[in-house]
């Protein structure tokens, strides 16, 4: 039997090295993204308990400063417009400057807008503050979901969005909780201070990020991988918008006028209109994050969504016909289950379909459909309440998640 001559030697240690190198490499760089990932979901965490702490009972404060009914709509109705208006904003920037670049400007913003909103003495002072700080939630959201899809593979990326979309769930828990009782207690600026210190040490988090290795930042787009995203977009971004639009709109139209049914139906209290939404929002959100990301990894994404969304209409249609509190929240429950299950598969449906030089770009998509939608719920809920009946209202809402099942199927895998 022959033996490897020394120098054989040499090359078979020099190959084990090279080998090891390669693995520490690799190692070393699953430990750096991990650590960006937690890092990130930290980040969306606080960020997320700052926007609770505000969003929730920003009316009342508002209100406190002499604002009519009609005034906080149009203040609100311009934070959503400007909110879209950074997403798109943000998208282009984050794909051009990086994506930890705008979730710490995002961050400031919402930290910053606080202080002048403790300042002010009449309404009218508080909308630029309000604008900025209702604003910063789209000049965040676009840049950390592309962040998200360029620290994972397409095997593991639904799993990641399902883990950080639990920062939202909870947060809505301590959130409103904290800030009324601080209202209650102490007045709004010591809310408005807490947001402000914890947005502006999370900043800190966020500068330890890491630029993700798909990232783009500084660079050209190849003139090839954009012409073929604009072939596919322009059927992909239709479908999917109006998928978007009219399942957030269902929602949407449930928003103004489930906690009149709840006080009218059943007289309850505040309190346990606030424990319906706990329950029925929050903690559903939260049992469905984590085993929504595993489904749409294993079974695919267009599946997960067409099957999720198929049984939203069916429930829908039993508002009217239940007279237990405790079976609408289950029915709640499982509406809001059912729709979030969607979340991370449609997220991550977009980012495998976009180009890394376009993900914070496509992101854009999503949240602005779901804004369009929950501004357009509203209106259609308040509007079919008024002038017909709740019935009504709970079955076109119904209707509009059947459209957005029916969409479904237009996608491909």
């Amino acid at each position: 039997m022959s033996h490897p001559s020394g120098g054989d030697d040499e090359v078979l240690e020099s190959r084990g090295e090279k080998n090891r190198m390669t693995l520490k490499s690799r190692f070393d760089r699953s430990i750096i993204m991990n650590r960006d990932l937690y890092l990130l979901f930290v980040v969306t965490l606080v960020f997320a308990i700052s926007t609770e702490m505000v969003d929730p009972l920003f009316p009342l404060f508002i209100q406190d400063l002499g604002g009519s009914t009609i005034e906080i709509g149009l203040l609100l109705f311009l934070g959503g417009v400007s909110a879209v208006m950074l997403m798109i904003l943000s998208g282009f920037l984050s794909d051009r400057y990086g994506k930890k670049t705008m979730i710490m400007l995002a961050l400031f913003m919402q930290g910053v807008s606080p202080v002048f909103l403790s300042l002010s003495t009449k309404w009218a002072q508080a909308v630029p503050a309000a604008i900025v700080f209702i604003a910063s939630l789209g000049m965040f959201q676009p840049p950390s979901m592309a962040y998200i899809a360029d620290g994972t593979s397409q095997k593991t990326r639904g799993k990641v969005y399902g883990f950080m979309n639990l920062a939202w769930p909870l947060a809505m828990i301590p959130g409103p909780f904290l800030a009324g009782y601080l209202a209650d207690h102490y007045g709004w600026n010591y809310c408005f201070y807490i947001v402000t210190c914890i947005s502006f040490v999370c900043l800190v988090p966020a500068f330890l990020l890491n630029e993700p290795r798909g990232s783009t930042k500084g660079t050209t787009p190849k003139v090839h991988r954009t012409t073929s995203l604009t072939r596919q977009g322009f059927y992909l971004v239709g479908v999917f918008s109006f998928i978007q639009f009219f399942g957030n709109a269902a929602r949407g139209i449930l928003s103004p006028v489930v906690p009149l049914y709840l006080t009218d139906k059943f007289q309850v209290d505040k309190t346990q209109v606030g424990l319906f939404f706990s329950i029925g929002y929050g903690l559903a959100i939260l049992i469905s994050q984590i085993p929504a990301g595993v489904i749409a990894d294993r079974y695919g994404r267009r599946k997960t969504m067409v099957y999720a969304v198929s049984l939203t209409p069916f429930i829908s249609v039993l508002w009217p016909w239940l007279d237990s509190y405790a079976l609408l929240t289950i029915l709640y429950m499982s509406i809001t289950g059912l729709w979030s299950v969607t979340w991370p598969a449609s997220t991550a449906y977009l980012m495998d379909a976009a180009p890394a030089e376009r993900r914070a770009t496509v992101a854009i998509i999503r949240e602005a459909s779901v804004r369009l939608g929950f501004t357009a719920g509203p209106i259609i809920g308040g509007y079919l309440w008024e002038v017909y009946d709740p019935a009504t209202t709970f079955y076109v809402s119904a209707g509009f998640f059947a459209l957005s099942f029916l969409l479904a199927f237009f996608l491909k895998e």
